[in-house]
């Protein structure tokens, strides 16, 4: 399995400042970080713009991987992640596993188990800050893999 998708990935380059994924388009594709640093960016309390909104403290680095929602749910992304240094990362395209899937759909069942739990946190953490009075919108995938990540290197 792990053979069939390193075969389909496809090698991206950005240089700082470019947009990797960006809040409100359409999630087709998984990011794995090869090489540089990510910001993700989330919408602010008073705007949908991305010149207001609010980075996280926690960079996407080498190792850390996002967007695997949108390859097993139609989605739009929540959060526009930017490229801080010259960055690689390998890009899984939903196509490209759905093919795969066909023959390995034990696979599939534990990535669309691995998004369930992911979306359920999400929902707990909205829930937290809806109690806390923040006023932003719950983090899409790249928050909470850049999170987890970080406690574990912890």
């Amino acid at each position: 399995y792990v053979l069939e998708v390193v075969r389909v990935l496809d090698d991206r380059m950005y240089v700082p400042g470019d947009y990797v994924a960006r809040r409100g388009e359409v999630g087709n594709e998984m990011f794995f970080i090869n090489r540089g640093q990510l910001t993700v960016l989330l919408a602010g309390s008073n705007s949908d713009f991305v010149c207001d909104a609010d980075a996280l403290e926690n960079k996407l680095e080498k190792g850390s991987y996002f967007g695997e929602i949108g390859l097993v749910r139609r989605s739009l992304r929540s959060a526009w992640v930017r490229a801080e240094t010259y960055v690689v990362a390998s890009v899984l395209h939903r196509a490209s596993i759905e093919a795969i899937w066909e023959f390995f759909p034990q696979e599939r069942e534990k990535m669309v188990q691995r998004v369930a739990a992911t979306c359920e946190k999400d929902k707990h953490r909205a829930a937290r800050m809806k109690q806390d009075g923040s006023t932003r919108t719950p983090a899409d995938t790249a928050v909470v893999v850049a999170e987890q990540q970080q406690q574990q290197q912890q």
